[in-house]
């Protein structure tokens, strides 16, 4: 089954902390733990853009209710990689009898 390839991730949220010298510091933190596959995208275009010197591509899959959008971040709790989120959600068909979801990512340092 698709889920047994599947690891935890952490979604991220910005926080806003007071300053200690006026103003406030922002910084990434872990918000809700979830379970997702990941894989290196080697499709022709990809390999091409890698090459021209663009970051790895990844797709990520989903289980049906989590939404990712453009510009989120998730960590990978393995071994702590931020990934930014690249595309927009797109789902298996309607009548498919598994309903997943995909995203692109690329590692952010």
């Amino acid at each position: 089954m698709l889920t047994e390839y599947f690891e935890a991730f952490y979604k991220q949220k910005l926080t806003s902390t007071p300053s200690p010298l006026g103003g406030s510091v922002d910084a990434w933190a872990d918000d809700t733990e979830f379970q997702a596959g990941i894989w290196i995208d080697n499709s022709a275009e990809a390999r091409i853009a890698y090459r021209t010197g663009l970051k790895t591509q990844y797709s990520i899959i989903l289980p049906d209710g989590l939404t990712l959008t453009h510009n989120d971040r998730i960590r990978r709790v393995s071994d702590g990689k931020t990934y930014l989120i690249t595309s927009g959600m797109s789902h298996t068909p309607a009548p498919a009898q598994l309903q997943y979801g995909c995203v692109t990512a690329e590692v952010i340092e």
